[in-house]
């Protein structure tokens, strides 16, 4: 079945997509957008921005996909976007001459429940030609401003029920809720792969191969984020962006090479297991290098923690032919 992507406010196949893209580019003289997705997790929507629409098609089809132009008439039109206009209003800025890819920005923040720091969208409002004052003072105004949003978000949601009958159950894939039924799986039975986000799994799922992609996003240990005086705890499924925050100041050389590898945008939907996965080699030289310490917590089906170097814990998820009954959660940093 050819998947359907949602944009704009109406179904199309991913190259009607592409070439309406395409055009609307041209118009604007070669610049490109940047463009809102939003999906359903946990029954709440959750938010990504993307530079562009060459995920894969499973991926791009459980999002609803909003371009800058789009996303900048529905927050003039709906009352639920008022604190936003209110704090972009506070820092002297017409919400009609904002940068287009400004607008997508501090909608996406002023929407996400990630935590995203302020420094992190200042640097990307700078990155698109903003100047650092003008970029904080934004970036300021919008964290303040999302304080005052409603809990309420139709404006995506609720979904229709077509929205949901094109992404179907795929009977290679498995969410696992919690860790106990992650032991209870039948997965070990079968060649299988353990991701912790959609864009792993969509992408193993769209690559042809037999696997059973057993997707450990839901799982609560994962999604940690603590920090004290020497350690800096990140759970496996959280997003780049969220694990950015932590680092910037505390793990400078891993903020850096995420930064290396992933545009801004990338790091709102890739997570930290996928982008371990991916970036494996280059992480390790990049460790021995700073002399940083970094390393893998799992659990057993006992529930016993087991401590395993970065290459060994990523070698658990990543390989599909692993033994191991242990379970990744996520990576203890060392401060430097």
């Amino acid at each position: 079945m050819k998947r359907k992507i949602f944009y704009d406010g109406a179904y199309y196949s991913k190259n009607e997509v592409l070439k309406i893209i395409e055009v609307t580019n041209r118009n604007d003289k070669g610049e490109n957008d940047l463009y809102l997705g939003a999906s359903l997790s946990k029954n709440l929507p959750d938010f990504a921005l993307l530079n562009d629409l060459h995920q894969s098609d499973w991926f791009l089809s459980t999002h609803k996909i909003f371009s800058s132009s789009y996303i900048n008439q529905l927050i003039l039109a709906n009352n639920y976007f008022a604190p936003l206009l209110n704090a972009i209003a506070l820092t002297k800025q017409n919400g009609n001459k904002l940068k287009p890819k400004a607008i997508t920005i501090l909608t996406y923040y002023y929407l996400s429940e990630s935590s995203i720091s302020i420094s992190f969208i200042e640097h990307w409002l700078v990155s698109i030609g903003y100047a650092e004052v003008q970029a904080g003072e934004l970036a300021m105004a919008v964290y303040v401003a999302r304080t005052e949003r409603d809990d309420c978000t139709d404006i995506f949601y609720p979904i229709a029920s077509d929205d949901l009958s094109q992404t179907g159950n795929n009977p290679n894939l498995q969410n696992i809720p919690s860790k106990e039924a992650f032991f209870r799986s039948d997965h070990h039975q079968n060649q299988y792969s353990i991701v912790y986000d959609d864009l792993a799994a969509y992408e193993l799922l769209s690559s042809g191969n037999d696997i059973t992609v057993v997707n450990c996003k839901d799982i609560p240990e994962t999604a940690f984020m603590v920090e004290d005086h020497h350690h800096i705890i990140l759970g496996l499924s959280i997003k780049l962006c969220e694990a950015l925050a932590l680092c910037e100041c505390s793990a400078t050389p891993f903020y850096k090479f995420i930064m290396g590898k992933c545009s801004y945008a990338e790091t709102t939907y890739t997570g930290l297991g996928y982008f371990l996965n991916k970036y494996s080699i280059g992480l390790a030289a990049m460790v021995k290098e700073n002399d940083f310490k970094i390393s893998i917590r799992a659990i057993d089906n006992q529930q016993n923690t087991k401590i395993f170097s970065l290459e060994k814990g990523i070698s658990l998820f990543s390989s599909q032919t692993s033994d191991n009954a242990v379970l990744p959660i996520f990576i203890d940093i060392e401060k430097l």
